[in-house]
């Protein structure tokens, strides 16, 4: 039996510089950056595809680095956000593989 092909796309995104941006949206801020950084116009559409039928994963970079504010209940908020996101994702996606890192600290 041979193995499932690999995604031909990863999508590479550092969760605090996502908090940071103040999106909602995962999707709208990749297609941001990508727009920013590479000049992709239609990016948010081209990872929606891809994702569907699993040919893109997401590789979620530093959990732990969302929880930054001022207070306990900021970062809370910012984990919760984020936490809310990566499940909507995963739903909205069930054969896109998603890799999440966190730093274990002390």
């Amino acid at each position: 039996m041979r193995p499932p092909p690999l995604p031909e796309l990863p999508a590479y995104v550092e969760l605090f510089r996502f908090v940071e941006r103040g999106h909602d949206s995962l999707l709208d801020y990749l297609a941001e950056h990508w727009r920013d950084q590479y000049g992709f116009e239609d990016a948010r559409d081209y990872v929606i595809e891809r994702l569907t039928d699993g040919r893109a994963d997401l590789l979620l970079d530093e959990l732990d680095e969302v929880l930054g504010g001022e207070s306990a209940q900021e970062a809370q908020g910012a984990d919760d956000g984020v936490t809310d996101e990566l499940t909507r994702l995963a739903t909205r996606f069930p054969r896109a593989p998603i890799a999440v890192t966190c730093h274990r600290h002390g």
